[in-house]
């Protein structure tokens, strides 16, 4: 028997037949694999944790936000796509310009009423972006996490046109290079708002209000001239009035120059920040100091202080950087005697640029991670006006490790901040500075009381209670000096002095020190223990 069929309607409908049943036969081959068995809620929390882990991954061959990378998984099969389709929080994560308009709309479409963690980038936004940017605007409301780092007019006009859009939903809020803060200035209308990052060119405290409910907050005021200064005492209102703060950050805050005199002022109000645990604020040294004197911060509070720095316009007659220092500080360090819970500060490090204090009870780290720290201090620190006038006003008697590195000795200076630190028992010494000089002065029997000019009675050690000496890169002596053996001489007869003045120092410690070998090492250890890393190098340039 013979089938009448032509053979031209054979060849258009017999493709499209064999297409229908393989795509048929594979939806039922794939619902018998054990993963399609797995239900619907648990497929959809392995997809979002794949989606994470790709949004990480970047790769080279695509041209679009690495946001997007999970949508592959939608193509693997119809089961995997049905799934993936239905849970809009999947496509709830929306980048752009990297990506195409089309898809940046499928995703709005697909996260139906979920909330929306929006990321506008630096990248170019043209004008084929205007109307998708005005509807991601309108969905405000679904806010959960709002990142704005475009430049483009385009996308600032819109957000300007609506300064106070309700984002009830709201949570975290980066705004790089804003050119307003009109965004910021309706709290009520971001009653969640967790973390706030903005770097305006320009901002006005006397008017700013924000969120109560911020743990995080980071403004970093662009440097423009022409920017509107602000009292200091309005900046303190401003963040004093956020209770549950957990981090500030604060850069290059314009406020009013003051008629400083010889002291700073006392602040009119201070505030209590009971929750924060680390406070970074960078910029010229009296705001920053006169901000400090506003804000009381818990005793574990991390403090850093970067970029201090005299405006150039200051006079000379004005308090410096170290007196600015001493009146802020010591408050921020002390701790009371009833807060047994609270280490206090144990170990100081002094590079050639910054002080790092440090609540720790391990002598022998190498690298701790500082409590407090204050950066930019170059010149105080070459001076000497940080150990004449700064560290003897900081209440230093728990101070038990002091490392100092590349810093050069001032016999001016020094033993005044020695003396307010005399419990020290572990001393780090790095590099060519202080030198052969302030290894050896440092170990030395205190002649005079150069507070009264009168002799003491019992001559004493700078630091009495040292009993380690750490000597790191420090060469002991000049290139064009290798047999001169003044040095360990010199600090063979200091050690034994401290021994007979009751200030025995028990080990000394050389560790990459150059221009020295072991005869240097056989003479130190005839009067010290010597703990040595066998490195010999002669540096002849």
């Amino acid at each position: 028997m013979s089938l009448d069929i032509p053979l031209d309607g054979c060849r258009q409908t017999g493709p499209k037949e064999i297409d229908t049943h393989t795509h048929l036969h594979r939806i039922q081959t794939n619902s018998h694999r054990s993963i399609d068995r797995l239900p619907s809620e648990i497929l959809s929390h392995i997809f979002a944790l794949y989606a994470a882990a790709m949004k990480r991954h970047y790769n080279s061959t695509r041209h679009r936000s690495n946001c997007y990378n999970w949508i592959d998984i939608t193509h693997v099969c119809h089961f995997w796509r049905e799934i993936a389709l239905t849970d809009a929080r999947l496509w709830s994560k929306i980048s752009l310009p990297g990506s195409g308009v089309e898809l940046v709309e499928a995703f709005l479409d697909r996260s139906k009423q979920t909330n929306l963690r929006i990321e506008i980038g630096p990248g170019e936004i043209t004008t084929k972006w205007h109307l998708t940017v005005e509807r991601i605007a309108r969905e405000a409301g679904r806010f959960e996490k709002l990142s704005v780092y475009s430049h483009s007019s385009e996308v600032h006009s819109i957000f300007d046109k609506q300064p106070a859009i309700p984002m009830p939903r709201l949570r975290s809020l980066t705004y790089g290079s804003v050119r307003q803060t009109s965004l910021l200035l309706a709290p009520l209308c971001m009653p969640r708002l967790q973390k706030l990052d903005i770097s305006p060119n320009s901002i006005d405290w006397t008017t700013m209000t924000l969120p109560q409910s911020l743990v995080y907050l980071s403004i970093q005021v662009a440097e423009q001239h022409g920017a509107p200064n602000s009292n200091v005492a309005e900046v303190a209102r401003v963040i004093g009035s956020l209770l549950v703060l957990e981090t500030l950050i604060l850069r290059n805050v314009a406020v009013e120059p003051l008629q400083l005199g010889s002291v700073l002022p006392e602040p009119s109000l201070n505030y209590t920040l009971p929750r924060v645990v680390s406070v970074t604020l960078r910029g010229q040294t009296w705001p920053i100091t006169f901000l400090l004197n506003h804000l009381n911060l818990p005793a574990l509070a991390n403090l850093s202080l970067a970029n201090v720095s005299l405006h150039p316009r200051e006079e000379p007659t004005q308090p410096g950087i170290a007196e600015m220092l001493a009146r802020a500080l010591p408050s921020k360090i002390d701790v009371e005697m009833g807060d047994a819970d609270i280490q206090p500060i144990t170990r100081l490090e002094i590079s050639s640029d910054s002080l790092d204090f440090c609540r720790t009870s391990d002598p022998t780290a190498l690298f701790v991670e500082p409590d407090i720290s204050i950066g930019s201090l170059t010149s105080p620190l070459r001076d000497g006006t940080i150990f004449r006038v700064l560290l003897p006003q900081l209440g230093l008697e728990s101070v038990e490790t002091l490392v100092i590195s590349e810093v050069s000795y001032r016999e001016d200076s020094w033993p005044m901040a020695m003396r307010a630190m005399p419990n020290v028992q572990s001393l780090t010494l790095v590099g060519f500075r202080p030198g052969l000089d302030g290894v050896q002065r440092l170990l030395c029997i205190e002649p005079a009381d150069t507070t009264t000019g009168k002799r003491k009675k019992r001559k004493t050690a700078i630091l009495p209670r040292l009993k380690h000496l750490r000597l790191s890169q420090v060469p002991f002596r000049h290139p064009e000096e290798l047999e001169d053996f003044e040095f360990v001489e010199e600090l063979q007869k200091s050690i034994r002095l401290r021994k007979r003045q009751g200030s025995k120092l028990d080990r000394v410690e050389v560790w990459e020190c150059l221009n020295m070998d072991e005869t240097d090492i056989e003479l130190l250890e005839k009067v010290v223990n010597v703990d040595w890393d066998g490195v010999v190098e002669f540096d002849r340039c």
